[in-house]
């Protein structure tokens, strides 16, 4: 009987017997003269029968499956098909990073049902929709990542909202949406999954957006208007910021951080701001602008 013999009794299901497998198992390792296995052999038969059944239970030979090495050419088959070309290598990154996630969710807990396929086809569809021309993928490690506020406060953004007087936590969400915003835009950039002057022409939309806002906040001010109401003027332009709607860069990308992100980056270089006289103030504040 050779071990690949053996082996086949341990398949599990109705291909299984273990039974068999152990009975054959103490017969190989009774007569067999192969010397390299002798303490493996010696070790097994010390065995009771019941810590071999214990011990084959939890064994399930899964046969005629690729070998390690060949799993990314076996997995890059598979999902061919789901999107273009170009996108594959993306596409494989984040279904591969999900299954990560899930397994190690899986065996952390005690008790869990199996991971069926429905699962991994449901994750690869949501994934394909993402890759479509009028949808862009948004990354749950960028969206779930802990950001270290203190690095940012004397950014030209935080330096803007500060000029306002918005409030500690509501500085903080918006440090958390630039913070997705440029991470996730960079990552589009790095995997070429934006289009020549996508990014370009979304931030040109933005910036008209604000403008139009920005003109009529600033029709509301007369040639000496009180600090106190331009500051209430710009706190309300703010808002607006806050709570959109504002363009997706595509139709189907409905992450709000995106957008809101967006601006402060714009803020960040100074295209757009919340105070009427946000470029000469923050030269007054902190040597900017002009």
């Amino acid at each position: 009987m050779t071990h690949s013999a053996v082996a086949s009794y341990l398949r599990g299901g109705e291909n299984g017997d273990i039974t068999r497998a152990i009975s054959e198992l103490d017969a190989v390792a009774q007569t067999s003269t192969n010397k390299t296995n002798v303490d493996g052999y010696k070790e097994y038969l010390s065995l009771t029968s019941k810590e071999k059944e214990d011990l084959f239970s939890r064994v399930v030979i899964l046969d005629a499956t690729p070998k390690i090495l060949d799993l990314d050419k076996e997995f890059r088959r598979e999902v061919f098909h789901a999107v273009e070309i170009k996108y594959l290598d993306s596409f494989i990154t984040r279904l591969e990073g999900w299954w990560y996630r899930r397994a190690i969710q899986h065996l952390s807990k005690d008790n869990q049902k199996p991971i069926l396929v429905e699962e991994i086809i449901a994750e690869e569809t949501i994934l394909r929709e993402q890759f479509k021309q009028d949808n862009l993928v948004i990354d749950e490690d960028i969206l779930m990542a802990t950001v270290d506020e203190s690095v940012y406060q004397n950014r030209v953004f935080v330096q803007q909202l500060k000029l306002i007087s918005v409030k500690d936590r509501r500085i903080f969400f918006a440090i958390k949406d630039y913070f997705r915003a440029f991470e996730q835009r960079s990552r589009w950039i790095r995997e070429e999954l934006l289009q020549v002057g996508e990014l370009d022409l979304y931030e040109t939309r933005l910036t008209e957006e604000w403008e139009i806002r920005f003109e009529q906040l600033r029709d509301q001010l007369g040639d000496e208007t009180a600090d106190q109401e331009m500051g209430r003027l710009a706190k309300e332009l703010y808002s607006w910021v806050e709570n959109g709607p504002h363009q997706p860069i595509r139709p189907q990308v409905n992450e709000p951080s995106m957008a809101r992100g967006s601006y402060h980056i714009l803020s960040d270089n100074l295209v757009v701001g919340w105070h009427p006289e946000f470029k000469r103030r923050l030269v007054e504040l902190i040597g900017i602008g002009g």
